[in-house]
């Protein structure tokens, strides 16, 4: 995995990927060693264990996106069929990234079909190859006359043509699109109160997988499981036994929903430390669950209404330091500042907790805090071109309000160290925005920007 790392930073921060990975394959092939393609294309399909997922459906959105790209900028260098496998699976998976698609789509599409060999697993076998050669066959696989056959039987086959085959409904409907799910009934609302009722009163861990497997009978029975959720208010157990019901709630395309109906509502309006029980349990939850964990946990505290404070920034430091590989932190922080409202940042929770949800960020003390731990983790942690611009505009916009903040300034400089000749187009402006600054921090930022 070491040596693939340089080309994923290319992909990842290159103004032009497809070039650059190019121009990094061609530097690093040995005459006498097996082509590094095929060892890239093999890392990509490898399966991950007690996971359906191979290993590029584990990288952010982004960067599956900008390598099909590439794959399918520079085909030629690459085995066909091995391609073909990897657009397809792409492209089948149901909940994968619009951009994705699209890239996997166009590789297919640009995939020329005397590409692939024909399986021989397929061909008729000798024997009834040389007899199906008749003058009139009915049909050229079956080495049967057209004449011979029973009119009874030739009429059943256009009868058959006649058929509709519908596609089979899902049992289980998706927990994440409750505009589409059936009403509860009164059966079905009546179970979820006592429930309710139970959730608060549960004392013990047996008592507690009772309840889950209750919980998880009636959203797989009523198909809604997120108004089941919403009435049954699962949040409300104590800490001790968040864990247990979280770990014992398996929904088919809901473990965000899951996430945001249990640990979210406990820190959505939270003013200190959380409890040592949560900030385990959330960080468990996460490292099995990381893509989840950014949808139903980390957008929504960061896009909280009332700002982010300090015991939530920590515990997000700690999430995307414990949880998330530094690629993911990179394209993490480039979705929270740069996707378009209604694509990329789907926030999860339940109806009732939208209103602790603004549509934008509120930057204090705390978010550039945050920024500060996530850039200045790892040198494995790269800023896009455009997250790099985005955080420009923030830095000009905010200098005035916090001048004299020292986490606004200590963030600036952690920013202006970590992308260094990036910033060269943007200097200008990063000047004049430090010059309204009155830390310690300034004089440092300062010969920072001159030597770029």
């Amino acid at each position: 995995m070491e040596q693939w790392r340089p080309l994923f930073a290319l992909l990842l921060s290159s103004p032009t990927p497809e070039t650059d990975a190019a121009r990094w394959f061609d530097s690093h092939n040995q005459p006498n060693s097996s082509p590094l393609t095929s060892s890239f294309l093999a890392l990509l399909l490898s399966p991950i264990p007690s996971t359906s997922l191979v290993f590029i459906q584990t990288l952010p959105s982004f960067l599956q996106s900008r390598i099909l790209s590439f794959l399918s900028s520079y085909r030629v260098l690459f085995d066909s069929l091995q391609l073909h496998s990897l657009a397809t699976k792409m492209f089948m998976v149901s909940d994968s990234d619009f951009w994705v698609k699209r890239a996997a789509c166009k590789l297919l599409d640009e995939m020329p079909e005397r590409s692939f060999p024909k399986d021989s697993f397929f061909d008729l076998p000798p024997w009834l190859r040389g007899t199906s050669s008749n003058e009139t066959p009915y049909l050229p696989c079956l080495p049967f006359d057209k004449s011979k056959l029973p009119e009874r039987k030739v009429k059943h086959l256009h009868v058959l043509e006649e058929q509709i085959y519908e596609e089979p409904v899902s049992l289980v409907s998706s927990s994440l699109s409750p505009r589409l799910a059936p009403s509860l009934s009164d059966h079905a609302i009546e179970q979820a109160m006592v429930l309710k009722r139970a959730i608060s009163a549960v004392e013990s861990v047996p008592e507690t997988l009772a309840l889950a497997e209750k919980l998880q009978n009636i959203c797989v029975e009523t198909q809604n499981p997120m108004e089941v959720l919403s009435l049954i208010e699962p949040w409300e157990i104590n800490d001790d036994l968040a864990r247990v019901l979280l770990s014992n709630i398996s929904l088919e395309n809901g473990t965000s929903l899951i996430l945001s109906s249990i640990i979210l509502p406990k820190l959505l309006t939270l003013q200190k430390q959380p409890t040592s029980l949560i900030i385990s349990t959330t960080l468990e939850y996460c490292k099995k669950h990381p893509v989840e964990a950014v949808n139903a946990l980390l957008l929504p505290l960061i896009f909280c209404i009332q700002g982010l404070n300090m015991p939530i920034c920590d515990l997000i430091t700690k999430v995307t330091k414990d949880c998330m590989h530094p690629l993911h932190v990179s394209f993490f922080i480039q979705t929270v500042l740069c996707a378009d409202e209604g694509t990329d940042r789907k926030p999860v929770c339940l109806p009732q907790h939208l209103e602790y949800i603004s549509n934008e960020l509120i930057w204090n003390e705390p978010m550039f805090q945050l920024f500060y731990n996530m850039i200045n983790r790892d040198k494995d942690v790269m800023l896009t071109p455009d997250t790099i611009e985005d955080l420009v505009s923030v830095i000009e916009e905010m200098a005035n309000k916090f001048a004299k903040s020292l986490k606004f300034g200590s963030f600036v400089l952690c920013f202006v160290s970590k992308c260094g000749n990036k910033l060269r187009s943007h200097k200008d402006l990063l000047e004049k925005a430090v010059e309204k600054t009155d830390t310690f921090v300034k004089k440092a930022i300062l010969a920072r920007l001159y030597i770029i």
